[in-house]
């Protein structure tokens, strides 16, 4: 997130304090402060009903909401084949952006596909480098399923700059869209919560402290407002309209995050859609 200031006791949970055009989730505090007056290694703590940051007034927290992503609804629910049905034509509609930017460049094309190598895009030429290793992920799952993913996914961990890795943004997201799917239909998804442990426990070391926190959330269905909105006005099988408005709020998370995770969900739903579930 720009402009958040991240912290934790020293074996606590992270969280992070954010502006309220943040969008919320469930490791956020948001309100209003100037976060150009936050220094690193300040100390923050509670006092007297308020959030107390060195440098910074008092922020309240008696006024406090605490936001929750709204439930699936199962009487509501999209089967399987309307939600296949309803996938390629989201993608294509994302794929139109401009300004996509990372992994948001596979968006549209066939699982394992990489964009043209021959593209005058600055930005696709920028980030190809990134590209083989998503598409032999996405490969993977095409031919072994879900198994695949997981056997594939560690090579992404840590790949790429930023506060948290363009590579663990796109398994993220991928991740959250299993997880999520897998509630919704859990005949067709095996969610494998073994092979979840196994692979967090394995990358732990893999990326940096903040970027690993949200890695384990999203692997657990946890993610910001705009991703939860997404899948569940597909699932749900609300009107289409709502589904890319909050795929364009997950491309405005972070300068190139949100596209990498936006490209991890979709991938994750057509890798799903595509083998039938499992």
């Amino acid at each position: 997130m720009r402009e958040a200031v991240y912290f934790s006791e020293s074996k606590g949970p992270l969280l992070w304090l954010a502006l309220p055009t943040h969008p919320p989730h469930r490791r956020a505090i948001l309100a209003e402060f100037d976060p150009s007056l936050a220094t690193v290694g300040s100390s923050i703590r509670t006092s007297g009903g308020c959030l107390v940051l060195d440098g910074l007034p008092g922020l309240p927290l008696s006024d406090a909401v605490c936001w929750s992503p709204p439930p699936i609804g199962r009487r509501r629910l999209l089967d399987w084949d309307a939600l296949a049905d309803r996938l390629p034509t989201l993608a294509a509609k994302v794929a139109e952006a401009s300004d996509r930017r990372g992994f948001g460049h596979l968006i549209g094309l066939p699982p394992g596909e990489l964009p043209l190598a021959d593209s005058n895009d600055p930005d696709l030429r920028r980030w190809e480098a990134i590209f083989p290793p998503a598409c032999d992920l996405l490969g993977a799952g095409q031919a072994e399923g879900l198994a695949g993913v997981w056997n594939a996914a560690p090579r992404l961990i840590g790949l790429g700059a930023g506060l948290t890795p363009a590579g663990d943004d796109f398994v993220g997201g991928l991740l959250f869209a299993i997880e999520l799917v897998g509630r919704a239909h859990p005949g067709r998804v095996d969610r494998d919560h073994g092979r979840r442990r196994a692979f967090l426990d394995h990358v732990r070391t893999g990326t940096n402290r903040i970027s690993y926190a949200i890695l384990c959330d999203l692997a657990h269905g946890h993610g910001p407002e705009p991703m939860h909105t997404l899948l569940q006005s597909l699932l749900d099988g609300e009107e289409p309209g709502l589904a890319l408005s909050a795929a364009r709020a997950i491309t405005k998370i972070g300068h190139t995050s949100g596209w990498d995770l936006l490209a991890g969900m979709l991938s994750g739903l057509a890798l799903l859609v595509g083998r039938g579930g499992r």
